[in-house]
């Protein structure tokens, strides 16, 4: 069903943009960000609020947890220009084994 894509999706994406948010407040020093933080934080409660309508929690959350680490991991390597080493490829290797290993039936 699509619905069952879509909020782990959402849940996913919404994770990670409160981390942007507070890595811009600790550039800007604008509270603005702060706020922006806890509003992103409150629409990812409701997202997962309707992922475990219809999933398992043993299921969905640690791949949802496994996605927001590979996402914030490219966050800092594209946006932020981190340096990427053999463990952090090695461990992005592990993650995606990870989410296709959880996602099995």
């Amino acid at each position: 069903m699509m619905t069952d894509f879509v909020w782990p999706l959402v849940a996913t994406i919404v994770a990670i943009l409160p981390i942007v948010a507070i890595k811009q407040y600790l550039i800007t020093n604008e509270y603005m960000y702060l706020v922006l933080t806890m509003i992103l934080y409150f629409a990812l409660m409701i997202s997962y609020v309707n992922i475990l309508k219809t999933s398992d929690v043993s299921n969905i959350y640690p791949i949802l947890q496994v996605l927001q680490i590979l996402l914030i991991i490219i966050y800092g390597i594209i946006i932020l220009g981190e340096t990427l080493y053999t463990e952090k490829i090695i461990g992005i290797a592990c993650g995606f084994a990870a989410v296709y290993l959880l996602s099995k039936n």
